[in-house]
C-alpha cells in the first residue's frame, strides 16, 4: 500500500493505544485489534459524506455512511457489523475522538510501525502507531504478536536475557527467550540449525527432534570433554524459541552481543546488551 498521499497535506490523527492480538492458532481466523484515539474531522465532514475509509496497516475497509446511527442529535456516529474488517467504529465528533474494533480476521502481515489512515469524505487524517519507544502506543509493554509474521516473513526478536559469568573466563551460563517467524517452515529434524553468540557458536548445524505441531527441541548432555549442558526450543506455531546453556566456553564478548540463527534459507540476527 502506498501511503505518499496521505502523508501529504493531510490532517494528523493520533492512536493514543492500540491493541493487537492474535488467534491460537493461524489455521484458525481469529486475529483481533482494537484502537483509540484523536481527529480534528467536524459533524459536516460526516454529513457530507457518502463513505468512511480505515486503514490500518495494509488492510482497509470502505463503510457506507448510511450503516452509522447518531446518537440523538449529537455528533456521534456508530457503526456495527459482524463481517468485514470493521466489526464496530464510533466518531465523538464533538470531542473529536475515535474508537474501532476488528474481530475474526486474519491479519498476516501486520508489523509496527502502523499506519492508521481515517478518510469523511473529502476529509482525511493519517497517523502512525509505533510498538516501542516513547511513542509505543501498541499493547502497552508486549510487542505486535509475531504470529503475525507466521509463514509470511522471517523475523527474529529476544525478549529475556541472563547471562552469568562462571567461575572460568569465558565459560557462562546463558539463557535466551524471544519470538521468531520463519517465512518458509523447514524440518529441523532434517536442516540443521546453527546458533551463533557473537564470535562463538552455541550449536552448528544440528538437528532436532520433531515433537509434532511445528514444535522443534535439541538438548545436548554433559561429557567429560564438554560439560556444557544444552536445550533449545523452537515452535513454530507460537513463534517463540527458548535457549538454556549452562557451562559453555563462548568467549569473552563484548556487549552489546549480536545473537545469530540460521537454518535453511533462515539467517537473523538480534543485538543485546550485556551489561
Amino acid at each position: 500500500m502506498d501511503l505518499g498521499a496521505y502523508e501529504k497535506g493531510v490532517v494528523d490523527l493520533i492512536v493514543a493505544k492500540m491493541t493487537l492480538k492474535a488467534g491460537r492458532s493461524r489455521q484458525a481466523v481469529a486475529d483481533t485489534f482494537q484502537a483509540n484515539g484523536t481527529c480534528q474531522a467536524a459533524p459536516a465532514d460526516f454529513t457530507a459524506a457518502e463513505n468512511i475509509l480505515v486503514r490500518v496497516g495494509t488492510f482497509f475497509e470502505t463503510l457506507a455512511r448510511e450503516d452509522f446511527r447518531q446518537s440523538g442529535s449529537k455528533p456521534v456516529y456508530a457503526y456495527r457489523r459482524t463481517t468485514g474488517l470493521i466489526s464496530s467504529l464510533k466518531l465523538d465528533l464533538s470531542k473529536h475522538t475515535f474508537q474501532m474494533k476488528s474481530r475474526k480476521q486474519d491479519l498476516t502481515g501486520l508489523i509496527a510501525p502502523l499506519p492508521v489512515v481515517l478518510e469523511i469524505g473529502d476529509y482525511c487524517a493519517y497517523g502512525l502507531a509505533d510498538d516501542e519507544g516513547a511513542e509505543d502506543v501498541i499493547n502497552g509493554k508486549k510487542y505486535v504478536p509475531m504470529q503475525y509474521l507466521y509463514g509470511y516473513e522471517d523475523a527474529l526478536r529476544i525478549e529475556k536475557i541472563s547471562c552469568k559469568q562462571g567461575t572460568e573466563e569465558g565459560v557462562v551460563s546463558l539463557t535466551l527467550q524471544g519470538s521468531l517467524a520463519a517465512a518458509d517452515l523447514v524440518n529441523l529434524s532434517t536442516q540443521g540449525v546453527t546458533l551463533t553468540w557473537g564470535a562463538a557458536d552455541i550449536i552448528t548445524s544440528q538437528l532436532f527432534t520433531d515433537k509434532n505441531n511445528g514444535k522443534y527441541q535439541f538438548s545436548k548432555k554433559p561429557s567429560t570433554d564438554d560439560p556444557s549442558t544444552i536445550n533449545v526450543t523452537i515452535d513454530y506455531a507460537k513463534c517463540t524459541f527458548k535457549i538454556t546453556a549452562k557451562k559453555i566456553n563462548l568467549g569473552w564478548q563484548a556487549s552489546p552481543v549480536t545473537f545469530r540463527m540460521q537454518f535453511a534459507g533462515y539467517d537473523q540476527t538480534a543485538t543485546v546488551p550485556i551489561d
